[in-house]
């Protein structure tokens, strides 16, 4: 059943790492929803928030292969997580 996923990615900056993440995105055929990015109180990281309307199957492929990718520190699914969603 497809359904829209919350995925939290910790990244450094770097200057490519924000196209890099959305190519993976469309090679694989996801839709997004939204983005957004903002820093941390690291001044050397930045966290992207995404939702991502998918499979799960689908989604936990997505999470993998954005691992491989060198500059990610931490991902997380926040979807079954509660929080406050505007």
């Amino acid at each position: 059943m497809r359904q829209d996923y919350i995925i939290s990615i910790l990244i450094e900056n770097q200057s490519s790492i924000l196209t890099r993440i959305l190519w993976l995105f469309t090679g694989c055929g996801f839709y997004l929803e939204s983005i957004t990015i903002g820093s941390t109180e690291k001044s050397n990281m930045s966290r992207i928030i995404l939702v991502v309307t998918g499979r799960v199957k689908f989604i936990n492929q997505l999470i993998r292969q954005l691992y491989k990718l060198l500059p990610v520190i931490k991902i997380e699914n926040l979807t079954y997580i509660p929080s406050v969603k505007r």
